[in-house]
């Protein structure tokens, strides 16, 4: 945790600025659809108890969600999570590294809706044989309903596999002397200090993203490990991304640890032997 004694850095100005209506638009567009689904479920359900009106119901709820995340993203920027920080070995870059890992909470919370979503698009599969003898006039909509819930299910079991295989796992941010490793949810990025240009910071669709931008693609490595699932510092590819949000760390600390470490090569030993946890944690980046 920040010691009581030290006072909370500033967030950078690129994620002061309030939610634009470009981003909101969209967000409430959803969220009409999410509430139209939501009534005719309800609707169908009471009326006829028709076998779609679980699909809509179901759909809703996710829609709705996706409507909120843009939102919550922004709300939660200035969140603080007990950190996680600590110096290990790290076998892909032969030395010791300041590790901060994905925040344990939002893994889960992921995972949980992950399998949410596959039980109920797998009870849509299943029951489909018998709506289509109970409803024998909507067979074409139920046969899209079922093609769609079918197509969805697929996908949530490639994920599953994915995350059975270690393809797909919860991500950290590796700092060693020599190079920064960020592993996302699906890929595994690899740049050397020496090839980090700036360190910006940036939003995407209300999502804080922080990146090092590189001064030759070619010194980058890019790794993808999933063909299923990708996070959004995949498509910002050769720099490496990140969205600070989902590490154990306060963003803003993040920010000027990474800023502190480019800009200072000197102190760059000491992201092997600890005391640059001790540093962070002292939020100690005035200088060397």
């Amino acid at each position: 945790m920040r010691h009581p004694d030290v006072e909370p850095l500033p967030l950078p100005q690129e994620w002061q600025a309030g939610p634009r209506l470009a981003h909101l638009a969209p967000s409430g567009f959803l969220l009409l659809i999410a509430l139209g689904m939501l009534v005719s479920g309800v609707v169908a359900q009471y009326v006829s108890a028709r076998w779609g009106a679980s699909f809509l119901l179901a759909l809703s709820v996710v829609i709705f969600v996706a409507a909120l995340l843009p939102w919550l993203a922004f709300l939660r920027r200035r969140r603080r999570e007990s950190w996680r920080i600590s110096v290990e070995w790290v076998d892909g870059c032969g030395s010791y590294g300041v590790v901060i890992p994905y925040s344990r909470r939002a893994t889960w919370l992921s995972l949980g809706l992950l399998g949410a979503a596959f039980l109920a698009f797998a009870v849509l599969v299943l029951t489909f044989p018998g709506a289509v003898m109970s409803e024998q006039p909507y067979l074409g909509r139920l046969l899209v309903v079922a093609g769609g819930s079918l197509f969805l299910l697929g996908w949530l079991l490639w994920v599953a596999v994915d995350i059975a295989r270690g393809r797909v796992a919860r991500g950290r941010l590796v700092l060693t002397p020599e190079v920064v490793v960020h592993r996302g949810w699906g890929s595994v990025s690899t740049v050397p200090w020496s090839n980090v240009g700036v360190v910006e910071a940036g939003t995407v669709k209300l999502n804080p993203h922080l990146t090092l931008a590189v001064l030759f693609p070619g010194a980058a490595q890019h790794v993808s490990l999933s063909r299923v699932l990708k996070g959004h510092e995949y498509y910002l590819q050769p720099d490496l991304a990140m969205l600070p949000r989902r590490l154990m760390i306060d963003p803003a600390v993040l920010f000027h640890a990474l800023r502190f470490y480019h800009e200072t090569p000197q102190a760059r030993p000491e992201l092997g032997d600890g005391r640059a946890v001790h540093r962070i944690y002292q939020c100690d980046f005035g200088g060397y």
